[in-house]
C-alpha cells in the first residue's frame, strides 16, 4: 500500500513540475498518471530482491535498438558499463529484470 501511496501522492505531476518524483514514474514516460498507478496496482502483494551492488558480475545490461537487435554488456568492476552509440533503451538484469540508476558522465 506505500507504493500505491506514494504513486497517488504525485499522481498528475509531470517532469519539472516542483512535485514531480522520478520515483513515481513506475512507466517511464515523463508522467505519473494512471499508467504509472495501474503498474503499481496489478503487483500488489509481489515482492522481491532488491540489490544495489551494481558491481556483481552477474550483472549486464541490455542495450537496445531502434531496430530491435540489442547488445549486452556485463557491468566492469565499478559498476559502470559505457552507454552503446545509437541505442533507444536499456534493460538491466541480475537474472531477470532489475531497476537502474542512470548517471551520465561527461
Amino acid at each position: 500500500m506505500t507504493d500505491i501511496l506514494f504513486v497517488s501522492l504525485h499522481y498528475g505531476t509531470t517532469e519539472g513540475m516542483p512535485d514531480w518524483d522520478y520515483m513515481s514514474d513506475i512507466v517511464p514516460d515523463g508522467k505519473c498518471d494512471m499508467a504509472d498507478y495501474l503498474a503499481v496496482s496489478l503487483n500488489y502483494g509481489a515482492h522481491g530482491e532488491y540489490s544495489m551492488d551494481l558491481t556483481d558480475p552477474d550483472v549486464f545490461v541490455m542495450f537496445i535498438f531502434a531496430d530491435g537487435w540489442y547488445v549486452v554488456r556485463a557491468v566492469d568492476a565499478g559498476g559502470f558499463v559505457d552507454i552503446e552509440e545509437g541505442a533507444v533503451a536499456w534493460k538491466v538484469f541480475k537474472l531477470c529484470v532489475i531497476g537502474v540508476l542512470v548517471t551520465f558522465w561527461n
